[in-house]
């Protein structure tokens, strides 16, 4: 079934340690880690290997495909002329080198797979999320699959699974998750962003002096379910057309001074998403009923 996917990076930072990519059906997102040595190489060079596995991987593909996928990504990594021809200063932990995160999805026939390492957001919705009354921030049926790969320790987050060349096999361990298409009523658009945008142990949940829980952090998804159903209810999509959406999104982000990270974010949208919204557009814009004259 033919998918549309688009991918789109942003940093406010000198350096962007992100990297995505999408191909005809799937999408790969890479957050470097900054407290590691090249981060923002080794994200690089995983999003293009883990491109590469991702066409490999045949449509029956098995949680423990996508397992081996990781760890060739790894070697590969670790096999780079990056790799080979490192130079770590003296000031710097000998092994903390080339490390990042690692996301990746793919629709394969009937069933969507999505395969991690570390932390940020895979986010599922249905159609009908831009549906919601104004009075409701976040829609219910857009959810956040992702539990981080972190701890907490000395008052921060630590990854706890990453890819680098001297990561071992149970921090390249991904988690996959394997969904079913809806194929028959309003689809499944998956989208995958860094922790620069979201991501569930970036979210500062506490309570006021009253008492009251409070959680912040979700404007940023807040514009992008609004940015994304506006596009999807307003032309034919394509995936040129998704692409610069994604930029646009990123740069009204930046100058809304919402970001002060590397931002990424990739978007999957199946072919039932597209003909539900294809509905949506014949019954909004359909012309009018001619009606004869008495």
């Amino acid at each position: 079934m033919p998918v549309l996917t688009a991918a789109a990076t942003r940093s406010v930072k000198p350096t962007n340690q992100d990297a995505c990519m999408a191909t005809s059906d799937g999408i790969v997102v890479a957050d470097g880690i900054g407290s590691f040595y090249q981060a923002e190489v080794a994200a690089q060079l995983v999003t293009q290997e883990m491109t590469k596995q991702l066409d490999k991987l045949l449509h029956n593909a098995s949680a423990e495909d996508y397992t081996l996928a990781f760890r060739k990504v790894q070697i590969a990594l670790g096999q780079s002329e990056a790799a080979r021809k490192i130079v770590v200063p003296d000031s710097h932990p000998a092994t903390d080198v080339l490390g990042t995160t690692l996301l990746c999805a793919k629709a394969e026939g009937n069933r969507l797979t999505v395969a991690y390492v570390g932390n940020g957001a895979v986010l599922h919705l249905r159609g009908g999320f831009n549906e919601f009354p104004a009075n409701v921030l976040l829609p219910w049926n857009a959810l956040n699959y992702l539990n981080p790969h972190t701890i907490a320790h000395d008052g921060r987050n630590m990854l706890v699974r990453f890819i680098s060349p001297h990561s071992n096999e149970a921090q390249i361990q991904p988690t996959v998750l394997q969904l079913q298409q809806d194929v028959t009523d309003t689809g499944d658009i998956l989208i995958l962003c860094t922790d620069g945008i979201h991501s569930n142990d970036q979210v500062p949940v506490g309570r006021d002096e009253e008492g009251n829980l409070w959680i912040s952090g979700e404007q940023a998804l807040k514009r992008l379910y609004k940015a994304l159903g506006t596009y999807l209810l307003e032309a034919e999509p394509t995936s040129e057309g998704l692409q610069r959406l994604l930029e646009h999104y990123l740069e009204e982000l930046e100058q809304a001074q919402m970001i002060s990270d590397d931002c990424t974010v990739a978007v999957l949208i199946t072919n039932q998403a597209l003909k539900h919204f294809q509905r949506l557009r014949t019954t909004l814009y359909a012309a009018p009923t001619a009606y004869a004259a008495d």
